[in-house]
């Protein structure tokens, strides 16, 4: 197969763009491999706002939990007074009783 002169002259031109076509491809993908952890880092502050509502959201609902706990110990303590209350009359009645019996 004969090749024109022309079509020679520009195969040295081919080859170059081909190999520059290859060095940039390369170099293309090294940024990008060097841009996957730097975007996390453009991200963080995303990320920590997310997390800091997160927190501040828990710690409103402990805070609400510990109150309501407080509560039901107030009032468990109210229970446990009126039935010690209870006891000691019933206790009385019934020494009461018992010395009616008598």
């Amino acid at each position: 197969m004969n090749t024109p002169p022309a079509a020679k002259a520009h195969w040295p031109v081919l080859c170059a763009a081909h190999e520059k076509v290859d060095r940039l491809k390369s170099q293309a993908s090294s940024l990008e491999s060097q841009i996957r952890p730097l975007l996390r880092v453009l991200d963080a502050p995303d990320a920590f706002a997310q997390a800091k509502k997160k927190l501040d959201d828990l710690v409103t609902q402990n805070k609400a939990q510990s109150a309501e706990v407080e509560n039901t110990e107030a009032l468990i303590a109210k229970i446990c007074q009126r039935v010690a209350d209870l006891r000691r009359r019933i206790a009385a009645e019934t020494s009461c009783r018992a010395d009616d019996a008598q």
